[in-house]
C-alpha cells in the first residue's frame, strides 16, 4: 500500500508539471475569474505554474483556447523574453499588428505572440509586455 501510494504521490507531481499543457489541453477546473481575450470576449479564466512559470488560460467546454504569462522567467528559445526590446525582434516586427482596446502585439514563429501596450505603437526601446498564445489572430 506504501508503494502504491508513493507512485500515486509522484503521478501527481510530475502530471502537474506537464510542459505540454497548450492551446486545445483539456482542462477540468473550475473558473477563477473571467479573462478579457482579445476579441473582447470574456470568459472562463484560471491560472497555473508550469515549471515555476505562472500562465493565466481561458477556457472553454474544457478546453484551453488562450493561455498568457508575465512571468519574468519565461522566454523563447532562450532568446526572447519580457527583457527583449522591439528593435532586438528582427525581421518579425514588420508583422505589427493591432487589436483596438486590447494592444499590439507581434506573432512569433513558434504560436506565441509578443505583446506591448494597447495606447501607442512601441518604439525601438520598448521592452515586451507579455507573451500570449490565441490561436484566431495567428491564423489571420
Amino acid at each position: 500500500m506504501r508503494i502504491f501510494f508513493i507512485f500515486f504521490v509522484m503521478y501527481l507531481f510530475f502530471s502537474c508539471q506537464d510542459p505540454k499543457f497548450d492551446i486545445g489541453s483539456k482542462v477540468n477546473v473550475e473558473p477563477k475569474f473571467k479573462l478579457i481575450l482579445p476579441n473582447n470576449s470574456a470568459t472562463n479564466g484560471q491560472d497555473t505554474v508550469i515549471n515555476s512559470i505562472v500562465y493565466l488560460f481561458a477556457f472553454e467546454d474544457e478546453e484551453v483556447i488562450f493561455l498568457s504569462t508575465k512571468d519574468k522567467a519565461f522566454h523563447i528559445n532562450n532568446e526572447i523574453s519580457l527583457s527583449t526590446k522591439f528593435s532586438d525582434l528582427g525581421d518579425v516586427k514588420d508583422k505589427l499588428k493591432l487589436v483596438p482596446g486590447w494592444g499590439h502585439y507581434v506573432p512569433l514563429d513558434n504560436g506565441w505572440c509578443a505583446s506591448f501596450s494597447y495606447k501607442i505603437p512601441p518604439e525601438p526601446d520598448t521592452k515586451i509586455n507579455s507573451f500570449f498564445k490565441y490561436p484566431i489572430l495567428t491564423e489571420q
